[in-house]
């Protein structure tokens, strides 16, 4: 076998190669894959390739590469910087937390590294440079995120009136900022002049936009792209404007190490683009290295998974290796529940929580001290309304919401209001605070574009033109911040507020502001919750032992156990093969997925799970009365299903 598994002059792997590197592999033990799998690391890490695509599925070992990278570069450049950036939150959050504990960096070598999700390092980069010439921000830029992008958007087309808003909707507006093309200049331009002009006046930028903004500002002032090296994870979740402003931080790099999986493009909705790391994939720009052992999930689950993606294998997917690390001795293979109803379907999954309640409880213990930062379980569908689960999801979400642990509750919208009415208070020049108490003050969108027009065409603030409407919301805003100043305690503060702005529960906001003090800082912090919510839409806000979650919201965490319900013929139909692969691929140790008759009308299981190989997945059915039972192959599971349908048929003809 060879290692370092490496194309230095960026040529595709040949697909003969692939072959008898993947027949070596699987013949050879848990300890030699292993020894394989550390050497082609150690060597990939201290390759001399200045630009190095690394072509790694999940669970391959990129974070211990990626400090491995690191640590040569540091070595070789003692004085450099290096960072780290990637679309998904939670993998930034581990990178952080593996340098912070590495014991084989320096204190000193720690400090030289800066590890940011692309829209952290794109909002730094223009706060630093104040925008552009063209596009300047002042001091306090905020990000348009949470409920009110669709607020903005509404503000923009009262602008243009005669524009159909189903035409001209937000979503397709971010698709052309996501194409980072010039914008039709009869249809849209006019509606992106008046965008960009009240961003201005708001001092704020939406996230689409915001990627724009920091890519002219990267070619405008390189002064500020202060590191050397750089390590770009989940390259292929990024679209063709982040791309570029990538390819704007990256031009005067020494060092760039670009990591991703074509197979993993979950991220449509922001126009994420498999070409995009297809294309480096086969031009010369960069070598191309491969982690070809996964060590996360076990034997039979990383066997099923690699069939069923090759199986679905799109035009021009990256031929790549994905064999399991271990030789399979004592490991679960991938089950298949088949259940009668969305209620046997939720017996099942409560009947294996109880189970595993001494585990689970053990679990949330370790992530409360430290110990861990994985859950026990995800319980991954494909939407998060469990739509599957009709009647019964109460029942269900109940049941896991029990096992949970508490988490920290979003506060109340009253408390969200506060704060925005407290922060105009103290800066009542602050034209994007003003326009949301505007909001909550109930004035119109027609209104409302009224003092917009006028604050535009006098190009100041939104505070200085001369209304009613306006000074009373600066009225207001000054007493709620005067009150929170002055009143120290919760429940006289909120009744203080609830007599000068509508309050709908009074004594859940004296709860929230006790748990959560109305300072300075408080719609700081809610926003950048707003704004990390916005970064991975679905996505869970921290790590609790088990978590219900959607196929697409799972990138980038992984469990002991995963259990994916919503396995037929419907429930899963708007998912694509992607996201599937993504979520037989969180599981560590057991793998799941059950399929109910009667959900969304079901008679089968959808067409994903015969895809699997029957060779690593067992088959079984589950009633309340008989349990678990065993069925022969998938033949056997469409033979069940099949049964029961019949005899339901039947039945229903007699009465």
């Amino acid at each position: 076998m060879v290692a370092p598994v490496i194309s230095a002059d960026g040529k595709p792997f040949a697909s003969a190669f692939l072959a008898i590197l993947r027949k070596q592999l699987l013949s050879c033990t848990s300890e030699e894959r292993r020894a394989f799998r550390d050497t082609n690391a150690a060597e990939l890490a201290r390759d001399s390739a200045r630009r190095l695509l690394l072509v790694s599925g999940p669970g391959t070992g990129k974070s211990y590469l990626f400090l491995s990278r690191i640590l040569h570069w540091l070595e070789t450049d003692p004085a450099t910087g290096v960072l780290v950036t990637s679309f998904v939150r939670k993998l930034v959050e581990d990178l952080q937390r593996d340098i912070d504990h590495s014991d084989r960096l320096t204190e000193q070598q720690k400090c030289q590294i800066e590890v940011f999700t692309l829209h952290r390092l794109a909002r730094s980069l223009v706060e630093q440079s104040r925008g552009t010439a063209a596009w300047p921000f002042r001091p306090g830029m905020k990000i348009i995120a949470g409920p009110w992008p669709d607020l903005v958007w509404g503000d923009v087309l009262a602008f243009h009136p005669k524009l159909s808003r189903q035409e001209f909707a937000r979503k397709r507006f971010s698709a052309y900022l996501h194409s980072n093309e010039t914008l039709d200049p009869p249809r849209w331009a006019p509606l992106a002049t008046t965008y960009f002009r009240l961003c201005q006046l708001f001092n704020a930028a939406g996230f689409d936009d915001l990627i724009v903004r920091a890519r002219d500002a990267a070619v405008e002032h390189p002064e500020f792209l202060l590191q050397s090296y750089h390590v770009v994870d989940e390259y292929q979740d990024f679209n063709p404007s982040e791309a570029s402003f990538l390819r704007s931080v990256l031009a005067p790099s020494q060092g760039v190490l670009l990591a991703g999986d074509d197979d993993q493009v979950l991220y449509e909705f922001k126009g994420g683009d498999p070409d995009l790391i297809r294309e480096l994939y086969t031009g010369p720009e960069y070598a191309n290295g491969l982690l070809p052992l996964c060590g996360r999930c076990n034997h039979h689950i990383t066997m099923a998974a690699a069939s069923f993606m090759a199986a679905a294998a799109e035009p021009g997917r990256i031929e790549k290796l994905f064999v399991p690390l271990t030789d399979g001795v004592g490991e679960e293979r991938v089950r298949m529940v088949a259940t009668t109803s969305p209620a046997a379907a939720v017996d099942y999954v409560l009947a294996w929580l109880e189970q595993h309640r001494s585990a689970i409880t053990a679990r949330a213990e370790d992530i409360a001290a430290g110990r861990q930062k994985d859950p026990y379980l995800l319980l991954l569908a494909p939407s998060k309304k469990l739509k599957c689960l009709g009647e019964h999801k109460a029942k269900f979400e109940a049941a896991v919401s029990a096992l949970q642990g508490a988490a920290a509750p979003r506060p109340p919208e009253d408390y969200y209001k506060t704060a925005v009415y407290a922060a105009l208070g103290r800066h009542p020049q602050d034209s994007f605070e003003l326009r949301k108490v505007l909001y909550y003050q109930g004035l119109t969108t027609r209104a409302v574009h009224r003092l917009l027009a006028a604050a535009l065409e006098a190009s100041g603030l939104l505070s200085q033109v001369p209304s009613a409407e306006v000074s009373e919301a600066l009225r207001i805003a000054g007493e709620v911040a005067r009150a929170c100043a002055e009143e120290p305690d919760s429940q006289r503060l909120a009744t203080r507020v609830a007599a000068l702005i509508p309050i709908a529960d009074v004594g859940a906001l004296a709860e929230a502001i006790t748990q959560r003090p109305l300072g300075a800082s408080a719609l700081a912090t809610l926003e950048r919750d707003e704004e990390a919510a916005g970064e991975q839409p679905g996505a869970a806000p921290s790590a609790r032992t088990l978590e219900i979650l959607s196929l697409v919201g799972a990138k980038g965490l992984s469990a002991d156990h995963v259990l994916i319900l919503g396995c037929d013929e419907h429930s899963m139909d708007p998912i694509g093969p992607k996201a599937f692969f993504v979520g037989l691929t969180r599981a560590r140790i057991s793998l799941q997925c059950v399929a109910n008759l009667g959900a969304m009308g079901a008679a089968d299981a959808h067409g994903f799970i015969y895809r699997l190989p029957q060779a690593h997945v067992t088959y079984c059915c589950y009633t309340k009365q008989r349990g678990l039972e065993l069925l022969a192959g998938a033949a056997g599971l469409r033979g069940y299903f099949r049964k029961v349908a019949t005899a339901r048929a039947s039945a229903r003809q007699r009465r």
